[in-house]
């Protein structure tokens, strides 16, 4: 619990973080639709020796493939033997059990440019040999990691590939009224993906709302909070971890 954080307010605000990131969840749909590359590049594990992880939902992804579509050698491989580096303890538990690989890295890691840093740092490379990562993203993936490993790292190669597509949810303009109406005090808008920055905005422009007046934006991460200032709502707050306590922290900051 934060320090200087009542144990009421804390309840309070774990229910508010526990509604957010629900409400997160139903912002978008994934449909998992990998394309050819992805299921050649996991069965090439003597070239891609090292597995990079974004969200939960790329890691769904690449497990899709990796039982779907792979040889066994492959596959004992990336379960075994492969570095897997993920985003925060979240995605970094969810790669470890779903795969089976105790190899991950990176879990401290709050946003994708913290990430590529901690990867080029952990990759002992010598100037004449070139290291070459797998990225399995989302269609709409905004390129932070990739254009900082390229910026660090010269001699590292990443294969970002497209491993699932994001959609907005069709019941997204239902559930944003419904969210306005039962709220009768300050609003509190927490994002977490800059997908779901642009299909609330989309979504509020179409039903007229005025969803961000008198609200307290909150954003998980640099990206996220790029995508709320290109929308021209710069973020009040901005969450250095993708955890329920640092959101607990900004919401119980003044």
């Amino acid at each position: 619990m934060p320090a200087g954080v009542s144990l009421e307010k804390y309840v309070k605000f774990g229910c508010a973080a526990l509604a957010s990131m629900l409400l997160g969840a139903q912002l978008v749909h994934i449909n998992y639709r990998p394309l050819d590359d992805l299921p050649k590049l996991i069965e090439d594990e003597k070239k891609v020796r090292r597995l990079v992880l974004t969200s939960n939902r790329a890691v769904d992804a690449f497990c899709k493939t990796l039982d779907s579509s792979v040889s066994e050698n492959a596959t004992f491989f990336w379960k075994n033997t492969a570095v897997i580096y993920a985003v925060g303890p979240k995605t970094a538990v969810h790669a470890e059990e779903s795969i089976g690989n105790g190899n991950v890295f990176g879990e401290n890691s709050g946003n994708g440019d913290e990430l590529a840093t901690f990867i080029s740092n952990h990759i002992n490379t010598e100037s004449n040999v070139q290291a070459r990562l797998l990225y399995p993203c989302s269609d709409i993936a905004v390129g932070t990691v990739v254009e900082k490993l390229k910026q660090e790292k010269p001699n590292i190669c990443v294969d970002a590939v497209t491993a699932y597509k994001t959609t907005s949810n069709m019941k997204l303009e239902e559930q944003l009224t419904a969210a306005i109406q039962d709220c009768d005090g300050k609003r509190t808008l927490v994002f977490f993906s800059p997908s779901g920055v642009r299909n609330v905005f989309e979504a509020s422009e179409r039903l007229g709302l005025t969803l961000f007046d008198d609200a307290e934006v909150i954003a998980v991460g640099p990206t996220t909070e790029q995508a709320l200032v290109h929308m021209g709502h710069p973020p009040d707050k901005i969450m250095d971890r993708p955890t329920p306590d640092s959101l607990l922290k900004c919401l119980s900051d003044n």
